[in-house]
Order: structure tokens, then C-alpha cells, then sequence
């Protein structure tokens, strides 16, 4: 669980809420929402739901964002990551982001594919050398 607030000026009498977050992760289900107060009045709230799971070497889940107050729209997040065990750890996996392309508050969020993999080559007493790549 977890909770965060941003306040501008804060201390001053002045002080503003900009932004409110809250949200939890269990087991492979997770939520979060966020509300965002902007420059003129406007508001804008974001609530996102994620479902996970994984079983031996394989796992995978998929996430929905819902924009809402001064936008509406909804964008979908898929990802999966597999890993083959053997005198090598091979680690591939991926996250398509965006799905649907929403607009938010005049912003389009671009459909964006992150590819990922790992190579951990056993040594001898346990221990791993790890080489990474991912790609935005």
C-alpha cells in the first residue's frame, strides 16, 4: 500500500494541493488512482487497474489506465517476461504501453514497445555475471 501528496508552497499560507496518490499491490492485483489539481481549476483523476501472474518460468500481466475529470480516455498495457534455466539464465521479455493511444489533457500517448533481455552465465559457487539490454 502506499500513499503520497505533493503541495506546492508548502509551509506557506499559500500552500496547494497538486497532487493526491494512493493505491495498493496484492498478489498480482493491483490499483492506483491519482488525482491531479492543475493551474486554472482544471482536475484531472487517473485510476489504474493491473492484473499479474506467472507460473515456473513465465509471467505475464496487463494494466488499464482510466483518464477522467477535464479528459477522458483509457489506455491498456500488456507485458511478459520468460526465463529459460539451464547452465545459462536467458531472461526475454517485453511491454506493449498505450494501447488505444489515449489522449490526456491534450497529450496523446504514443503506442510504445519495450523489448528486454538478460543473459546471467552461471559460475561455479553460485554466483552470476549478468548482462542487460533494454531498448525504450
Amino acid at each position: 500500500m502506499y500513499a503520497e501528496i505533493a503541495v506546492q508552497d508548502p509551509g506557506r499560507g499559500s500552500g496547494r494541493l497538486r497532487q493526491l496518490s494512493a493505491g495498493f499491490n496484492s498478489r498480482g492485483l493491483s490499483f492506483g488512482y491519482q488525482r491531479d489539481v492543475f493551474d486554472g481549476g482544471r482536475r484531472g483523476h487517473t485510476y489504474r487497474v493491473g492484473l499479474a501472474g506467472g507460473s515456473k518460468g513465465l509471467a505475464g500481466g496487463a494494466a488499464m489506465a482510466l483518464y477522467r475529470g477535464d479528459t477522458k480516455g483509457t489506455g491498456w498495457d500488456i507485458g511478459g517476461l520468460y526465463t529459460a534455466e539451464g547452465t545459462t539464465a536467458l531472461t526475454v521479455g517485453g511491454v506493449v504501453a498505450n494501447i488505444g493511444q489515449p489522449v490526456v489533457r491534450g497529450c496523446s500517448q504514443r503506442l510504445t514497445f519495450n523489448p528486454r533481455r538478460d543473459l546471467a552465465p552461471a559460475r561455479p559457487g553460485g554466483g552470476a555475471i549478468a548482462a542487460r539490454a533494454d531498448h525504450p
